[in-house]
């Protein structure tokens, strides 16, 4: 392993998963073959294609934030952390399931992995410290995205950018209904307060892009290419993880275009608090 890589993962990183000595279980089924559909260890929109959309963007917002770590949180199979790390970036990849972390760092090893709650990231983490902070399709598995915010906040460095990437609610009038392959309740996005939330905290929204059509046309071509190969991706997996990643993505895009849910990428910088005036 490439020695600076060890040394960062000694100073900063305590945490990263020894697949070695703690048991883990097989990855989730129905994220293994998204991440397979997808290619890249990716299981969110966009796959590859919209990971550098993001960082080609929060460069653009500040061209310095190579000279810090960047995390992506949730990082899942780590497909984004190590296009994140080929961008120049020293990045951590957190997540809460063990799973796909052992796999993540057997398939990526230049980058560092632990596991850790991304509500809990303040306690474990160093404050002030990262340049870069990523969520991908993250933040709707998360009720309590106020208590999400402040730990990012405390390990964001000031002038940092915070990129959500993720699914709206756009009609809240209508129920989603959805659960996520954990069986979960999902929680989009509402903009309108997740935007207010983030000023109260001291997030500072720099741009709000809608993706919704984004979104459809990613789970359209996402759905032709399981019909289309049905046998195939039957056989990489079973029928019956097929038939649910099928079922629950052809109910999302039936949400997305009736405009139930949408979808959506906020860029946001951590403030920096003004200098008190002197008595």
């Amino acid at each position: 392993m490439n020695p600076a890589v060890s040394l960062l993962k000694l100073l900063y990183f305590p945490l990263v998963i020894n697949s070695a000595t703690i048991p883990v279980e097989a990855p989730n089924p129905q994220r293994m073959l998204l991440s397979h559909l997808r290619g890249g260890d990716h299981a969110h929109v966009g796959d590859a294609e919209s990971v550098h959309m993001v960082i080609k963007k929060a460069l653009a917002i500040n061209n310095q934030l190579q000279k810090l770590p960047a995390v992506d949180i949730g990082c899942g199979f780590g497909g984004t952390a190590e296009i994140l790390t080929q961008k120049g970036f020293k990045t951590l990849g957190i997540d809460h399931d063990r799973s796909a972390l052992t796999y993540a760092k057997k398939h990526h090893p230049s980058c560092s992995f632990a596991d850790i709650d991304a509500r809990a990231v303040d306690k474990y983490l160093r404050a002030d410290f990262f340049g870069l902070i990523t969520l991908f399709n993250v933040a709707y598995a998360i009720k309590d995205k106020q208590a999400l915010l402040k730990a990012l906040h405390t390990i964001a460095a000031p002038g940092s950018v915070l990129v959500v990437f993720d699914y709206t609610h756009r009609d809240t009038t209508q129920p989603h209904g959805l659960v996520d392959f954990a069986k979960q309740p999902m929680h989009p996005l509402v903009p309108a307060v997740f935007t207010h939330t983030l000023d109260e905290i001291g997030w500072q929204l720099v741009e709000q892009d809608d993706l919704t059509s984004y979104f459809i046309t990613s789970y359209q071509a996402l759905l032709a290419k399981i019909d289309e190969q049905r046998s195939y991706w039957e056989t990489v997996s079973s029928p019956t993880v097929v038939a649910t990643v099928e079922k629950t993505f052809s109910q999302i895009l039936h949400l997305l275009q009736r405009d139930v849910l949408g979808g959506a990428v906020f860029y946001c910088v951590k403030k920096i608090a003004a200098p008190r005036a002197k008595l």
